[in-house]
């Protein structure tokens, strides 16, 4: 990508709000705006659908009248055990080959219908260098999850129209908040939302915040290199394309950087409707210092159906599997709960993984 190219995609700025606007109205405009320019202008097949033993995964790529693109995974399971479809979009830097195709068939096995959609510039389309480049924000891409996720539910009669199941990690969970917060405009219900490791819920302060940045660069690896141990070698090999390396999805990763330290997760949790009752469970890490637990405690005071729960480790540990089996658990005592006709508890959903994660541990 030269640097020619790089500038045009930068330089395209949304026209000036009138000053004369009321603040009402300059809110609705923006709003507007969002919504409109999230639409789907082209959406193409990028394989042939690919048959697995628990069900069929399509490939995707999209872009939005705004210009961005990104691919998605489409897991549709062979033995459904839901009807509310599971979304999700990529942590920082990751694509959707490796950890992620994975995740999707773990999820298809226990009967969800997937959809995992990746960052800006994750979709190269003929011609293209990944889309628009400047201008990204965390709403911004949790207004194109939800346009692409309407459209792609809306063509399955079977699934739930109106409501959905969230998951994220890292960049994941901060556009998962911006999801909750936005889902109302689009005539969708989020009924649980399990994000794990969400960062920067207020702006990263350079004086304050350095050291510790410093030491998550140092101890990161060290975690890595621990999750390498523990991982099965038939993993480790599905696992070396999690990273998208190519240029153009680096430099969008790159521009993603502001919108993740700018403190706009905090922004768009604090916009979540309350008055929704929102059933949310985040995980934080102790030793994390990109997950800020005590300010995600101060903006979810009030909200009884949000559980947060703290645990030791760094930031990676997102990927460890004790992290993994508890999200599956809660995954499996939501379903539950949809299939008995009951309203989602996340306080009971978090009792019933406890349970279930120690009565395998126990039995392996």
């Amino acid at each position: 990508m030269s640097l020619r190219s790089v500038g045009s995609l930068l330089s395209r700025q949304p026209a000036e709000l009138d000053p004369d606007m009321t603040e009402f109205e300059k809110q609705f405009e923006k709003k507007k705006r969002l919504i409109d320019g999230s639409r789907i202008k082209k959406m193409e097949n990028l394989r042939r659908p690919r048959r697995y033993r628990y069900g069929t995964i399509r490939d995707i790529g999209f872009t939005t009248i705004d210009g961005y693109s990104y691919s998605v995974i489409v897991g549709e399971p062979k033995n459904p055990t839901s009807a509310v479809p599971l979304i999700e979009t990529t942590a920082w830097f990751m694509g959707l080959e490796g950890y992620y195709r994975h995740e999707a068939l773990s999820y298809m096995r226990e009967g969800n219908f997937v959809v995992i959609v990746g960052a800006e510039g994750s979709h190269r389309s003929c011609g293209d260098r990944g889309g628009r480049l400047g201008g990204i924000t965390l709403e911004k891409s949790a207004s194109a999850v939800l346009n692409f996720c309407g459209e792609v539910v809306g063509i399955h009669d079977e699934l739930d129209q109106d409501a959905y199941l969230l998951k994220g990690a890292s960049r994941g969970a901060m556009v998962g908040m911006g999801i909750q917060a936005l889902a109302q405009d689009y005539d969708k219900s989020v009924l649980y939302a399990d994000l794990t490791a969400p960062c920067f819920p207020r702006p990263f302060n350079p004086f304050t915040d350095t050291l510790g940045l410093i030491r998550f660069l140092i101890e990161e690896p060290q975690t890595l290199v621990s999750l390498g141990y523990e991982m099965p070698l038939s993993l480790a090999r599905r696992y070396h394309a999690s990273i998208d390396l190519h240029p153009a999805s680096l430099a969008h990763q790159l521009a993603i950087t502001s919108p993740l330290f700018s403190g706009e997760a905090g922004e768009l949790a604090r916009s979540i409707n309350r008055s929704v009752d929102p059933q949310m469970h985040i995980t934080t890490f102790g030793r994390d210092v990109l997950s800020m637990h005590d300010d995600w405690v101060d903006i979810f005071e009030g909200y009884p159906g949000v559980r947060l729960t703290p645990l030791d480790g760094s930031h990676l540990a997102l990927a460890d599997k004790q992290t993994d089996a508890f999200q599956h658990a809660r995954n499996l005592a939501v379903q539950n709960q949809i299939r008995a006709g009951k309203p989602i508890d996340a306080h009971a959903v978090s009792a019933f993984a406890h349970e279930h994660v120690e009565v395998r541990r126990k039995l392996a």
